[in-house]
């Protein structure tokens, strides 16, 4: 085989391989984030330690023990980021004080469920807010409260 050849087979096996050592795939059990992410498709989760997500990010995470065992994996979308200030009122979702346009949830207003802890507020150092897209069938920081960044395993993609 010629030599500069087999150099770029090598090379091409190298990045794919580091590639696939940066990502993870799931499949989406429940119907959170219809329709960007139908129930049963498997996605692919990029990032890793250190990976910092942004507003309008759809993440991957973990939740305590306490909330959920700990192989159980969330995919919901980055909302607010730390130093963020985040409310909702009247069905509406605020960041800094401008009202959300959200055109994955299809009109669909968010409301809390009467459950403790409101992530309202200022986002603490190293925290996020997650809402999921269906907001009606979404476990998301209305429930489980602010997310530890640490917790975030990546970025969500389609595969």
């Amino acid at each position: 085989m010629n030599k500069t050849l087999y150099m770029g087979i090598l090379v091409i096996a190298g990045i794919v391989c580091a590639l696939s050592s940066c990502s993870q795939t799931y499949t989406m059990l429940g119907g959170s984030m219809e329709p960007a992410i139908m129930q049963s498709e498997i996605v692919r989760v990029s990032g890793g330690p250190g990976f910092r997500p942004q507003r309008g990010d759809i993440v991957a995470y973990r939740v305590y023990e306490a909330i959920a065992p700990a192989d159980k994996v969330f995919i919901h979308r980055c909302i607010a980021v730390e130093g963020d200030v985040f409310l909702i009122r009247e069905g509406d979702v605020y960041l800094n004080g401008n009202k959300l346009t959200e055109y994955y949830t299809h009109g669909k207003k968010t409301e809390y469920y009467g459950t403790s802890p409101r992530c309202e507020g200022k986002v603490p150092p190293g925290m996020i807010v997650v809402l999921g897209d269906n907001r009606d069938n979404a476990s998301d920081s209305r429930v489980k409260g602010f997310v530890l960044v640490k917790n975030v395993l990546g970025k969500v993609g389609k595969m």
